[in-house]
């Protein structure tokens, strides 16, 4: 790796060189590499987009060599550095109530505002609110019951039904009816339950 540097102001003009730059040859792809990193940290720095799809589509966009792509990283391998460059610009947590929002985390991608709260107020919030506490003490106490093991007692509808099922069932396993009867009495059980 080459450590002569060439220094320039902000207009591009040669100020003056460090180093020497006759020990190597001149290597055109990491040349490419480096102008495709400069960008790729651009939409960094500027966007919030995931580091892994813009450097994706950089590097899908972008017209390296062979040689420049073989020697590009990989996007899983470039991120945590990417990242890093990310966290130096993001701003710091807001120490009082009163602080703005950078547009970039306050506008989404199609230019709209982000909406931080809802300014239409619905007249029966509150009730609404309190519906869904009942509810969920409603069904805090069925789960209790459920993992305990206590279930529903049975009505004493349910309790005659049950009683004839068995009843109809013990006839059959003694033999005391025929199958067609069978489904025909448990048939008739069904439709009584039904009404």
């Amino acid at each position: 790796m080459c450590s002569a540097y060439i220094h320039t102001d902000q207009n591009d003009q040669y100020l003056g060189k460090s180093g020497d730059h006759n020990c190597h040859l001149p290597v055109p792809e990491t040349i490419e590499l480096s102008i495709f990193k400069e960008k790729v940290k651009e939409r960094i720095v500027k966007e919030t987009v995931a580091i892994g799809k813009i450097y994706d589509n950089e590097l899908a966009s972008a017209t390296l060599s062979e040689a420049a792509l073989a020697l590009a990283s990989l996007p899983n391998e470039a991120k945590s550095s990417l990242n890093r460059l990310r966290r130096q610009k993001t701003p710091p947590l807001p120490k009082s109530s009163i602080f703005n929002v950078p547009d970039a985390y306050s506008i989404i991608t199609n230019g709209a505002s982000f909406l931080f709260s809802d300014i239409l107020k619905h007249p029966n919030v509150w009730a609404f609110i309190n519906l869904l506490k009942d509810e969920e003490v409603h069904f805090q106490q069925l789960l209790i019951h459920t993992n305990s093991g206590k279930l529903k007692k049975d009505s004493q509808k349910t309790c005659v039904m049950q009683n004839k099922l068995n009843q109809l069932r013990k006839r059959y396993g003694d033999g005391i009816i025929q199958l067609s009867e069978y489904h025909y009495q448990l048939s008739l059980l069904v439709g009584m339950k039904s009404q």
